[in-house]
């Protein structure tokens, strides 16, 4: 029987987000006498992995043990996936988390800048029909055609829009028509944003922050809703009404920007995803959704050195209502800024080989209280 190779997490065995189940037994033979050699299943402890194996002394603790005479040993162990993006599951948090807790949104955690406060929050995996129907109201045939996407990883993402304090505290200059240190910063090409995330993924080791992809914005935008809006349906002539509480588009917005999280945020918690300003992606503009991955990662793949358009989402202070809903999708070069282009960052996948679980230095403790209400 080869060596199986087991997580170890704190809180024991029956909290290992990995080992779903774990069932092993000693089985007679038929020709069981009881006379012959004794069959021995040894359980260790090495390190952090759980050793099963056959072998007469294996490496680690001895922990358990089971016995067969004549007969064999079989055990069958059922493992899950480990995101270690998902750290609150460990209690362990990253080096960099400022903060972190739970509210009535899902988790959370922040980091700190020149005492500049991010916060982002968790989307767990999971599924979602992305792009509009046929017959939703205002719908562009780029859209389309809907289909579903699965998203076997979570991922964090910033609740806001990157803000001009934020931007100003990585790249010490402020690009912005409309100031602001709360403010969304604009005026930003993808080419700016990819500037800033180098920046920050340096200043900031372990952060490991970039833009969403297209599919992971929707997700976000839509947090588990299919209507246009993310505050439940809507008509047409009814738009800007059901569009006020939750965005600053054309209607309301004055011709500027505003600060962020001042509109009611998404299920999920997340503010700003449809209006204010535009959201840049990771993805490569394609004129429909036809081929487009669907596992959810970015849909690149065209000349970028020949400068391919790049897609950004969800509206701006400048957009008539009937464009500011979450299948709605634009682009533009990636070195052209605009003063309703900004972005908000995701923090990519961890690897399972990366150590980013914050073990060897003193993490963060998770907020005492629960909040109830949006920040």
């Amino acid at each position: 029987m080869p060596e199986r190779f087991f997580r170890r997490v704190p809180g024991g065995l029956a909290k290992a987000p990995a080992l779903r189940s774990l069932r092993a037994a000693a089985l007679r033979g038929e020709a069981d006498t009881g006379q012959g050699p004794v069959r021995v299943l040894t359980i260790t402890l090495h390190g952090e992995d759980l050793i099963f194996s056959q072998e007469s002394s294996p490496p680690g603790s001895p922990i358990g043990r089971i016995e067969s005479r004549d007969g064999v040993i079989d055990w069958e162990a059922e493992t899950g996936h480990v995101d270690r993006n998902a750290f609150w599951e460990s209690g362990a948090p990253p080096a960099w988390a400022a903060d972190w807790g739970q509210d009535r949104y899902g988790p959370w955690v922040e980091f700190v800048i020149r005492d500049v406060r991010q916060r982002m929050r968790w989307c767990s995996p999971g599924k979602f029909r992305m792009g509009s129907p046929a017959d939703e109201p205002g719908r562009f045939d780029h859209e389309g055609p809907q289909h579903e996407v699965t998203l076997r990883e979570g991922f964090w993402l910033f609740d806001t829009p990157v803000t001009q304090g934020l931007w100003r505290a990585v790249m010490g200059q402020n690009p912005s028509r409309f100031q602001g240190v709360n403010r969304p910063v604009e005026q930003v090409s993808w080419a700016n944003c990819q500037a800033f995330i180098t920046r920050i993924n340096e200043r900031v080791p372990g952060l490991m922050l970039g833009l969403p992809s297209e599919a992971q914005w929707e997700y976000a935008c839509r947090a588990g809703t299919i209507t246009p809006l993310y505050n439940g349906p809507i008509e047409i002539e009814d738009h800007k009404a059901a569009l006020d509480p939750i965005a600053w588009y054309d209607a309301n917005s004055n011709g500027r920007t505003h600060p962020v999280a001042r509109k009611e945020p998404n299920p999920w918690g997340f503010f700003d995803m449809l209006g204010n300003v535009w959201e840049w992606t990771q993805d490569h503009w394609y004129v429909d959704y036809r081929g487009a991955p669907a596992d959810g990662t970015a849909w690149e793949g065209l000349d970028s050195e020949a400068g391919a358009d790049r897609v950004y989402r969800g509206g701006s202070w400048g957009s008539d209502a009937s464009v500011v809903r979450a299948a709605v999708r634009n682009r533009n070069r990636p070195d052209i800024p605009g003063i309703s282009l900004g972005f908000r960052c995701a923090r990519v996948h961890v690897s399972q080989a990366d150590k980013q679980s914050g073990e060897d230095v003193d993490p963060a403790r998770p907020s005492e209280a629960v909040s109830t209400a949006p920040k």
